[in-house]
C-alpha cells in the first residue's frame, strides 16, 4: 500500500550553469511516498526557450541533440504546465519536499524556466528574492559533504559515491 506523497526527487539537465543565459532542457521528477517507494515519474525534454543557449560541453554532458529534442520535446511553456500539474496531481493537498543532488542549482533553474510550478509546489517565495532558492529542498550533496565530515569519509560528493554508501549504483 502506498504511503502518503512525500517528496519530489528532481533532477534537471541544463544548457551550462547559469539559468538567466542557459536553457533548461530537460526535468525528471520521481514521486516517492513517505516511506520511500515510487509512486510515479515525470520526464520530458524541454525545447530551449528562444533566447536561451545550450553550450557544447552542457550539450556533451547531458547528450542535448538540438533535432532529437525538436521532435521528441516539448516547448518551455508547454513542460511549465505539465511540470505543474504533474505536481498538482500529487501536491494539491500536502506540502512537497524538493530532493536533488546539488538542489540549489536544479532549483534555480526550475524557478527561472517553470516559475508557476516552482512556485505552487517547491516553496520559493519569487516575491522575496533574499531567500536562499534551495529553502525547502532536501540536497543530497549537502548530506553527502555532511556525512563525509563526521565519517572522515575520503570519497567524492557525487551522487554515484552517495549511492555506493547506501548499496546502490547509478549509470
Amino acid at each position: 500500500m502506498a504511503g502518503i506523497p512525500t517528496y519530489a526527487v528532481t533532477d534537471t539537465e541544463t544548457g551550462g550553469l547559469h539559468p538567466r543565459a542557459n536553457a533548461l532542457t530537460q526535468i525528471s521528477i520521481i514521486v516517492v511516498d513517505d516511506q520511500f517507494n515510487e509512486l510515479e515519474t515525470f520526464a520530458h525534454r524541454v525545447i530551449p526557450r528562444p533566447g536561451y543557449t545550450v553550450e557544447p560541453r552542457a550539450a556533451e554532458i547531458n547528450g542535448y541533440n538540438e533535432a532529437e529534442w525538436l521532435q521528441t520535446g516539448m516547448d518551455w511553456q508547454h513542460a511549465d504546465r505539465a511540470y505543474d500539474s504533474f505536481l498538482q496531481q500529487w501536491f494539491r493537498d500536502r506540502p512537497c519536499i524538493g530532493v536533488a543532488h546539488n538542489a540549489s542549482f536544479d532549483a534555480k533553474f526550475l524557478q527561472h524556466h517553470t516559475p508557476s510550478a516552482y512556485a505552487r509546489y517547491l516553496q520559493w517565495d519569487p516575491t522575496n528574492p533574499e531567500r536562499a532558492a534551495d529553502d525547502g529542498w532536501y540536497c543530497t550533496m549537502k548530506a553527502m559533504k555532511e556525512w563525509r565530515a563526521r565519517c572522515k569519509y575520503a570519497g567524492a560528493n557525487k551522487l554515484s559515491d552517495l549511492a555506493g554508501v547506501a548499496g546502490y549504483t547509478v549509470e
